[in-house]
């Protein structure tokens, strides 16, 4: 397989402060041509357009995690939520608003209140620039919490994607019919994942896109620092389950990822 996208990663992490540049070469090296560096708070943007200036096939969003907006002090998360416009101007500038979202599995249901106005704050962001979403939702209630939230923020002229998707194959299809996309990243490789399993074969291809989330969700039996170079593992576990050809699985991927963030040009010194 060639030619794939690896539609959300961390490329910026310190767990490849020591080997991002041979992390991404065998990434290449495994067939896979773009990156999505998904963001998560105001400490991540720099480094993100930082290596999105320096390599035309990394894209990057920003945003705030529900996980960070839980966390942070309601002036600071204000404060973040002020600058993150600024993350849309310049050279080398962000393609989409997030992470954002709900998550009720690593933080207390009590921040919900402040996810909440932290993740409605970013839908009108992304509302009002005209880009696509990147959301984390993760937990109980999270999917028809956000679900409501998005229909009452109307439509998204961009759409959007739900990133490392693990609910029903029942929510996967009603954030189609709002028009985002949906992600798979490794667990669709592990047997006992069947509700992911039912919703990865149920999501429309021109609605599919695939991740590794690297350095996290790595694969069963992987080492447990992920990396982009599992993507390929992970297209054709997606591709056993919905029964069509890997190759074309991966092309149809990739094309899904170029439409949403832009395009994903292949680095010229590779």
């Amino acid at each position: 397989m060639a030619g794939m996208i690896d539609s959300h990663c961390h490329l910026d992490d310190s767990a490849f402060a020591f080997d991002r540049e041979a992390v991404v070469e065998r990434a290449r090296a495994a067939g896979v041509v773009g990156f999505l560096v998904a963001g998560v708070g105001p400490e991540t943007w720099d480094a993100q357009r930082a290596l999105a200036s320096g390599d035309v096939s990394v894209r990057w969003s920003a945003g705030v995690h529900p996980c960070v907006a839980a966390r942070l002090a309601p002036r600071a998360l204000d404060a973040a939520l002020t600058s993150l416009p600024a993350c849309f101007d310049g050279r080398a500038a962000a393609s989409a608003v997030g992470e954002t979202g709900l998550d009720t599995r690593f933080v207390g249901r009590e921040t919900l209140p402040q996810q909440t106005r932290a993740f409605e704050t970013q839908v009108e962001l992304a509302v009002r620039l005209s880009v696509p979403l990147v959301l984390h939702l993760n937990g109980p209630g999270c999917h028809g919490r956000a679900l409501a939230l998005l229909r009452r923020a109307g439509p998204l002229a961009r759409g959007g994607v739900v990133h490392g998707f693990s609910g029903s194959a029942e929510s996967a299809l009603a954030y189609v019919a709002l028009g985002l996309s949906i992600s798979f990243s490794g667990t669709v490789a592990r047997s006992e994942a069947r509700r992911v399993h039912a919703a990865a074969a149920a999501v429309p291809g021109a609605h599919l896109l695939v991740e590794t989330d690297a350095p996290d969700l790595a694969l069963p039996g992987a080492p447990r620092r992920n990396e982009p170079c599992a993507l390929p593992a992970i297209v054709a576990a997606l591709s056993a389950l919905r029964g069509v050809d890997a190759a074309l699985l991966a092309t149809q991927t990739a094309a899904n990822a170029a439409a949403l963030f832009g395009p994903f040009e292949a680095d010229s010194a590779s």
